[in-house]
């Protein structure tokens, strides 16, 4: 994911249509059992839901074409094997 991409909820760019960002937001959301590695750049442009602008916008678009450029990845679990889980303490 790109780091230097920041978002602002009053720079310059113009307004646009509420609705259907929040559809695109919804689609997102929708992805994150799948793909939980996602769901803090989720939050990020979740946060602009009120008065989306065009960066705003740019930015649900970047994490559009992350998705598609990485269909291969996910989780996958086997239905019939046993799951454990296993924990580290430090020691110090």
């Amino acid at each position: 994911m790109v780091t230097c991409c920041n978002l602002c909820s009053h720079d310059d760019s113009p307004l646009v249509n509420q609705p259907k960002y929040r559809s695109m937001i919804e689609s997102l959301i929708y992805l994150i059992g799948i793909r939980p590695h996602i769901v803090h750049a989720i939050g990020i442009v979740g946060w602009f839901q009120e008065n989306p602008e065009e960066t705003c916008v740019h930015g649900v678009k970047r994490i559009f074409k992350y998705l598609q450029g990485t269909q291969d990845y996910g989780l996958w679990y086997r239905k019939h094997e046993n799951i454990s889980l296993h924990t580290y303490k430090d020691e110090n």
